[in-house]
């Protein structure tokens, strides 16, 4: 019997296929049975198969050996091994090794440590080099500057800090070069002009300072320049104005002066030009409007101006923001005659009514202009801008009626035309059949009459409705709360009666309610302390609809919460909006007794009931309110004692009990302790307590048996009487997003503390 023997080597190299088991070796977690191998499948990596053949590997099959050539290693780390274990640069040892390689990405994992500059120095004929989003810190190895074969080299999404070395004049070969999002500083090297391959070149979010070397305009086939979200300053170089085949060029949001360049007009291939967020002044180069390949233009926030243009220019334009410059006059006729797809204006010097013709265009979506100075009414044919999906008009002197041709204006996402003189019923927006409304801001106007029948057109779609300080009067229609959309409802300052609406049981998603200033009497609702999105925010927050302003255009600058908290403002994310839960029903005519059930709104932070005509004890189950940090229950006729369970309220850094008849001991506790402004707690019945330094009686001990009492030291702490404001900024391109903003105890007469709640723009 003759027996044959096969090798289990196939093709690729012995020392290479050990060298790829020894890195699957180091790797946590990749021999387990309850791996989740996304991307690569480690169990095609064994000793009696080719390696050639193995996930993610490749082999040159043209060689005599087969040699490795390519490791695609993309998110290699199991995922049954997240927050598990650490990995370390160590794990990349093995492949170091295999010379052979040209191409090797190891993006996406969670390597930590530094890059191991010596072990890819013996990769020297690397092409493609990929360490994208890891943790790799400290200084980018200057090994890796000498690897003369690289044509592509990713490294953005790290910690990597120190300086960009001038040998990186060496990489005469790359076409590619992405850094972004680390932490590089120092200035740009003028060996940079050295890469005249290049035509990729992305080092935004970083912390690049000084001035942006002349040497770029010697890189003619740049086709990508983004050096956006650094430090870098003085002026834009001259020439920048070589580089005709650049395509996209942005360097928003660093300290750059002086002038835009004229010989930007030059780059005839261009599309995108972002330099907003800086200190660029002078005019804007009219030029720059008659390159036909031109679709995106954000200048905002700079100090340009803009003067007539001759001839106009017969270009389409996604985005045209000139938004917080020195714009003037009345609106620029010959915008009209581009197709603008967003326009911004907002924050300039424009004044004057607007044309009609501004509506006639069916390309125009989302148009901002607010905070200039217009005036006058609305045009009667606004209705014809069919595809307007976005109408910010706030801050401005417009006035009369809204033109019935608003019914027509069905695509419409978001509406903001608070702080005019608009007057008139709000039927009209509210009737727009098939209406996609998700955000209406009409605070600060002059609207009257009842709130329409027509509000039920919005019943599902609804996030944010503003229609405070108007002349609205009637009663709360009770479907207004059973929109399960709903997040926030701001009815401030207007002249409405009756009761709360009791039936809550499909608002799910509510989160802010003012309803302050107003003539709203009888009890209030039980059913309110049980409204979800105030009971659990975070069970909510997973599902929140963050991404329903698909209809508004991606630039939106609504972008984050602003928080004024102790007359500190604070810019949080947008994604934290879902943590600022509020309650605000002060000065009305309010009722009975607070709700027991209030006790179970576990993610409010502000409450304000004061200035109303409460009665009855305050329900000791506030003390569960672990997130709250303001509560106001002044001005009522509250009664008994501060319950003892306000000592567990640990959030707590504001509190007015004033104007009650409440009596007894003032709660201890770590937050309780601290809050000892007398004014707090005036004129009550008798309150006594360490917090307002008047001391308790101490019950009569029995006969014979006498008791020590013990005073427990109390932390001196004042807090100011004007107390808070949360604010949801509002602008325009940047992330899709919805702002508001609350002041809270607010000091004024006749009624001193007041809680109110608006829409604002962005400073």
């Amino acid at each position: 019997m003759v027996s044959t023997w096969h090798d289990p080597c196939l093709c690729c190299p012995q020392y290479q296929k050990e060298a790829l088991l020894q890195f699957k070796s180091l790797i946590p977690g990749c021999n387990s049975s309850k791996v989740d191998y996304r991307f690569i499948d480690f169990q095609t990596w064994n000793a009696s198969t080719d390696c050639c053949n193995w996930d993610g590997v490749t082999c040159d099959a043209n060689a005599t050996s087969k040699p490795v050539i390519d490791l695609y290693l993309y998110d290699f780390v199991p995922h049954v091994t997240w927050g598990s274990s650490t990995i370390t640069s160590n794990v990349l040892t093995p492949l170091f090794h295999i010379k052979t390689l040209l191409h090797l990405d190891i993006s996406y994992n969670t390597i930590q440590g530094e890059i191991p500059g010596p072990g890819f120095a013996n990769l020297t004929q690397l092409v493609t080099l990929i360490l994208d989003t890891n943790e790799f810190r400290g200084p980018i190895p200057t090994e890796l500057f000498s690897l003369r074969n690289l044509e592509i080299l990713y490294m953005r999404g790290n910690l990597l800090e120190g300086k960009l070395p001038r040998t990186i004049g060496n990489l005469t070969n790359l076409t590619e070069l992405q850094m972004d999002i680390n932490l590089v500083g120092g200035e740009l090297p003028e060996e940079i002009g050295k890469l005249t391959k290049l035509e990729r070149l992305i080092l935004s979010s970083n912390n690049f300072s000084g001035v942006i070397p002349s040497s770029v305009g010697s890189l003619e086939r740049l086709r990508c320049l983004s050096l956006e979200n650094n430090l870098l300053s003085m002026e834009i170089p001259v020439e920048i104005g070589n580089l005709s085949n650049l395509f996209a060029v942005t360097l928003n949001n660093n300290s750059l002066t002086g002038r835009i360049p004229s010989s930007i007009q030059k780059m005839e291939n261009l599309y995108q030009l972002d330099l907003s967020d800086n200190f660029l002044t002078g005019e804007i180069p009219t030029g720059l409007f008659h390159l036909q390949k031109l679709t995106e233009v954000s200048l905002w926030r700079n100090k340009l101006w803009l003067k007539e243009l001759v001839t106009v220019p017969n270009i389409t334009l996604d985005v045209l923001d000139l938004g917080e410059n020195e714009v003037s006059g009345n609106f620029p006729e010959w915008i009209l005659n581009m197709k603008v797809g967003s326009l911004d204006l907002s924050d300039n010097k424009l004044s004057g009514t607007l044309p009609p013709a501004l509506f006639q265009t069916k390309t125009l979506a989302d148009l901002f202009l607010a905070r200039n100075n217009f005036s006058g009414r609305l045009p009667d044919n606004i209705g014809e801008a069919s595809a307007m999906r976005t109408l910010c008009l706030s801050g401005n002197n417009f006035s009369g009626p809204l033109p019935k041709s608003f019914l027509n204006m069905s695509e419409l996402y978001m509406i903001d035309l608070s702080k005019n003189l608009f007057s008139g019923h709000l039927a009209i927006i509210f009737g727009i059949s098939n209406s996609r409304l998700q955000y209406i801001a009409l605070g600060q106007n002059e609207f009257s009459g009842v709130l329409p029948e027509s509000l039920r057109n919005l019943e599902q779609g609804l996030m944010i409705l503003d229609i405070s300080d108007n002349n609205i009067t009637g009663e709360i229609p009770e479907f207004l709360f059973q929109m399960p959309s709903l997040i926030a409802l701001n009815l401030r300052k207007n002249s409405l009666q009756g009761q709360i609406p009791k039936n809550l049981t499909t608002l799910y998603s509510l989160q802010i309610l003012d309803l302050s200033s107003n003539y709203l009497s009888g009890q209030v609702p039980d059913a309110l302390g049980q409204v979800r999105g105030m009971v659990n925010n975070s069970e909510y927050y997973n599902s929140f609809p963050f991404q329903l302003f698909d209809g508004i255009h991606e630039n939106t600058k609504y972008s984050a919460l602003e928080v004024f908290w102790k007359n500190l403002k604070q810019e949080l994310p947008r994604t934290n909006m879902i943590l600022y839960v509020l309650l605000d029903l002060s000065n009305n005519q309010l009722s009975g007794e607070i709700p027991d059930s209030f006790g179970g709104m576990l993610s409010v932070k502000l409450l304000n009931m004061s200035y109303n005509k409460l009665s009855g004890r305050i329900p000791p189950s506030l003390g569960n309110l672990v997130s709250l940090e303001s509560l106001d229950l002044s001005h009522n006729n509250l009664s008994g004692k501060v319950p003892s369970t306000f000592g567990e309220l640990l959030q707590l850094n504001n509190l007015d009990l004033s104007n009650n008849r409440l009596k007894g001991p003032i709660p201890k506790g770590p937050q309780m302790d601290r809050l000892n402004d007398p004014g707090s707690y005036a004129n009550n019945s008798g309150l006594c307590g360490l917090q307002i330094l008047v001391p308790c009686e101490e019950a009569s001990p029995p006969k014979k048996v006498p008791q020590e009492t013990t005073i427990e030291e109390s932390e001196s702490w004042q807090f100011s009487w004007q107390m808070a404001a949360i604010g949801f900024s509002s602008s325009f391109f940047g992330t899709v997003a919805v702002m508001f903003v609350s002041d809270y105890f607010h000091v004024s007469n006749p009624r001193p503390r007041v809680y109110v709640t608006q829409f604002i723009q962005r400073d």
